[in-house]
């Protein structure tokens, strides 16, 4: 989700979350065999902001 204030138009604030319903998984990409997963991290929130001058 982005959000840019019509009052500061430099300004952008930014919120993602990964693995919103927190669930085990492994990614595809670190698959290496059938008995060794490399499981992903758990739910992960993130906030930025970014001001452009």
């Amino acid at each position: 989700m982005q959000w840019l204030p019509s009052q500061l138009e430099a300004l952008s604030m930014t919120l993602g979350i990964e693995n919103i319903f927190d669930k085990t998984y492994y990614s595809h990409a670190s698959y290496s065999s059938d008995t060794v997963q490399d499981y992903e991290a758990g739910r992960n929130v993130k906030l930025s902001a970014s001001y452009v001058f």
